[in-house]
């Protein structure tokens, strides 16, 4: 099993995200965070993330779409 490191976070409520942020940094995690779909995504797909902790919604397209073009599944099904 492999460790995780780096943890990429989509959250757009900053009080959430600021709690999130915080403690996992205090663990010692590498944590990214963006604040919407689309930079999230983008984010995710170019980074080297072991995590994706993703808000359901957020800005811009919602974490079900996020989280079907990151799995390529079709967003119809």
């Amino acid at each position: 099993m492999s460790k995780i490191n780096k943890i990429l976070l989509i959250e757009d409520d900053q009080f959430i995200s600021d709690l999130y942020v915080r403690s996992l940094r205090k663990a010692g995690f590498d944590v990214t965070h963006e604040v919407n779909g689309n930079a999230g995504l983008q984010q995710a797909k170019t980074g080297q993330f072991d995590l994706v902790m993703l808000d359901i919604m957020i800005p811009d397209m919602t974490g079900i779409d996020v989280l079907r073009e990151l799995r390529g599944t079709d967003a119809n099904a």
